[in-house]
């Protein structure tokens, strides 16, 4: 109770009100990603051809490789010629009038072991050859028949037409060989004509070298 004679004051009332904030969520955004697709387009080169002949015979020869004239078998000029080769040209020639080699002058040419002592001729299926000697000279006698050409190799050496001869060409890996003796017919000593049908008689030539075996990649074959 308040001593006499004193009004109490009413006192304010204090009222406390706890106020609850939602809770703050934080979002993240991730970064966004592009992505390029680069399309490239290749583009492969066409094989570098020469076309093939049914009335010429053709073959590749190597740009270190000069034909020549030997022992009156002849040069004759090519009738055409392909440049689409690396390493070379391919020459087309006419045929020659028999498929027997002789001296009269229809010959593409030749190449003798002392000019081209490291000469390799790779044939139509791929295979390459060697002279077995620097004294082989091969004369190139080209010739069709029936739609079908070749340049084939007659040989000839300093013994040809003896039977020591056995000088001429031999396979890389030495399995096969060719003689200049082969060629000819022993009882009377006439060249085997290259139409034979034993083709171990004549390689085939596709290619030409001097320095290198060139396969026949660029040449589409005269067969």
């Amino acid at each position: 109770m308040p001593p006499d004679g004193v009004i109490p004051i009413p006192q304010p009332v204090t009222t406390t009100s706890a106020t609850t904030m939602p809770p703050t969520t934080s979002t993240q955004v991730a970064p966004m990603t592009t992505t390029s697709t680069t399309t490239t387009t290749t583009t492969s080169a066409l094989p570098r051809l020469c076309a093939e002949s049914g009335d010429e015979a053709s073959v590749f020869i190597a740009s270190d490789t000069t034909l020549t004239d030997e022992l009156g078998f002849g040069l004759i000029p090519p009738a055409r010629t392909c440049t689409t080769c690396d390493g070379g040209i391919v020459n087309y020639y006419p045929s020659t009038t028999t498929d027997v080699p002789e001296q009269n002058m229809e010959s593409m040419g030749s190449l003798t072991g002392t000019a081209c002592p490291n000469m390799c001729i790779c044939d139509t299926s791929g295979t390459c050859w060697r002279i077995t000697s620097p004294e082989v000279t091969i004369i190139f006698w080209q010739y069709c028949t029936e739609g079908t050409c070749g340049v084939y190799t007659y040989i000839r050496t300093d013994n040809v037409g003896t039977d020591n001869d056995e000088d001429g060409l031999e396979t890389l890996d030495y399995t096969r060989r060719i003689t200049s003796a082969g060629q000819i017919f022993t009882a009377d000593y006439e060249t085997q004509p290259v139409t034979v049908v034993d083709s171990e008689l004549y390689v085939n030539a596709a290619s030409i070298g001097c320095n290198s075996c060139q396969e026949p990649t660029c040449k589409t074959t005269s067969e």
